[in-house]
């Protein structure tokens, strides 16, 4: 049975990588594992969307997560991949995809030091390629089973190309963030995380965004997820809007 998760993972990695729907900001904290056990984790998991972003795409998309902690629970690592199939009115269908990989050290009960590197690309917004380059502390809020308040300040480097071949961004910012996450039931989760994102010699270049997710299990490990994003650039590539949203609708497969 390991075996075949193995196998399922490695198949969604080798197909690549994509973006997922929301142009700007990915939410990690919606992709981590809520649980205090050692070892490796994962999941697979399928969506159906209806964006608005230049016009309105439905699109269908496939990710997977892998983490793993270590015994002494100090050490966090994370990687994540995720691709999309989109189809807009006047377009054929058209991709976008990321890759993750983040490293996490808890320093005590209420703070961790995390690293990242992520790369990304999605051409409905325009992004031939980006890739991110951050490192910061992150503070634990709460210490409640049922309720997680998590809240972090990251430096980021930013390397950004448009599909123009012309238009390059090195930029440096801040990557603030506060989630929250609540589990009222044991088949149930509902979180929200929102990160603040302006460039650090200018607060006018700034990006929000907010994610929203409902989580309801249908087994101990097959989950029906729904989710809504709501994103803002206050400077983005010509020809795209300044607010964006999306919604999501799927199935996770924890393994």
């Amino acid at each position: 049975m390991i075996k075949i998760k193995c196998i399922l993972f490695l198949i969604v990695c080798f197909f690549g990588f994509n973006y997922s729907i929301n142009a700007q900001i990915v939410n990690i904290e919606s992709k981590r594992f809520k649980t205090d056990t050692t070892g490796w984790e994962g999941s697979l998991n399928t969506r159906f969307n209806l964006e608005k972003n230049i016009q309105r795409i439905f699109s269908i998309g496939l990710g997977a997560h892998l983490q793993y902690k270590s015994k002494n629970t100090k050490n966090l690592y994370l990687f994540l991949t995720d691709f999309n199939f989109l189809r807009a009115k006047d377009e054929k269908f058209l991709n976008g995809g990321f890759a993750h990989l983040r490293y996490n050290y808890k320093v005590n009960k209420w703070l961790r030091m995390e690293a990242f590197f992520q790369t990304q690309y999605n051409r409905i917004i325009k992004l031939k390629h980006r890739e991110l380059f951050g490192f910061g502390p992150r503070f634990k809020l709460s210490k409640f089973d049922d309720l997680r308040c998590y809240v972090g300040t990251l430096y980021m480097f930013e390397y950004e190309e448009l599909v123009d071949n012309i238009t390059i961004e090195k930029n440096h910012r801040l990557s603030s963030y506060v989630s929250l996450s609540m589990f009222p039931r044991d088949n149930v989760s509902i979180s929200t995380t929102t990160y603040f994102q302006p460039k650090i010699n200018d607060f006018s270049d700034f990006r929000i965004s907010t994610d929203n997710k409902l989580g309801i299990g249908i087994t101990s490990n097959f989950k029906l997820n729904i989710l809504f994003h709501l994103g803002y650039d206050a400077l983005p590539p010509v020809g795209i809007p300044k607010l964006t949203y999306a919604f999501q609708n799927g199935f996770e497969m924890e393994f």
